[in-house]
């Protein structure tokens, strides 16, 4: 049982571990390269959500 319980590991790491960096190692993002990169800026606001929460945590 030990047998082949190593040989289905090897197997399975030898099959794996190439399928796993050729897909980390696979960029399929030429679509999106001629993007403009955009940012978008949270709005500021003048904290009063903030103080309200702290109050709140306070209060209990």
């Amino acid at each position: 049982m030990k047998k082949f319980i190593f040989t289905a590991n090897m197997i399975a790491i030898i099959a794996l571990v190439p399928a796993l960096v050729f897909g980390y190692l696979h960029n399929d993002n030429k679509a999106s390269d001629n993007k403009t990169n955009t940012e978008t800026a949270k709005d500021v606001t003048n904290g009063q959500e903030d103080g309200t929460t702290i109050h709140l945590v306070k209060s209990f």
